[in-house]
């Protein structure tokens, strides 16, 4: 495989279905309301806050809530995406914890990704790095 994966995010290609949740019923019935994607959003996503108001603090948690949920068919000849966080939407600065380790809390967001056939990088299966979670935002993708 090469090191200088190019491409276009969505190229003509790739067809692509938004709104997954208001037009699939097994998207919605089987897998969006599964308790274990509760239970990892829960740990990895859900935020705990405290604020003021006068002199009485006040403590609230943010559930993880699914903002996208869409599919892909990636047709023959269409080029590799370049290799991005898909957390970009969210504009997080992300810290450096490659020496650290990860750190609970640090993460907005956590895709599922659930392949309709077996994927390959001929295919366009999803590439990811091992580790790169952990980088900081001033460190570019590499394979």
């Amino acid at each position: 495989m090469s090191n200088n994966i190019q491409g276009d995010l969505f190229p003509p290609e790739t067809r692509r279905c938004a709104n997954l949740a208001g037009r699939s019923k097994t998207a919605r019935e089987n897998w969006l309301i599964d308790p274990l994607i509760r239970t990892l959003t829960a740990r990895f996503v859900d935020k705990t806050t405290s604020n003021f108001y006068g002199e009485t603090k006040h403590t609230y948690t943010s559930e993880a809530i699914c903002s996208i949920a869409m599919t892909f068919d990636i047709g023959p000849g269409a080029k590799a995406q370049r290799l991005h966080r898909d957390d970009k939407n969210f504009h997080v600065d992300h810290e450096e914890q490659s020496a650290t380790g990860y750190r609970v809390g640090s993460d907005v967001m956590m895709a599922f990704m659930v392949p309709g056939i077996k994927t390959t990088v001929e295919n366009g299966a999803t590439i990811a790095i091992p580790g790169s979670h952990l980088w900081g935002s001033d460190r570019a993708p590499k394979l």
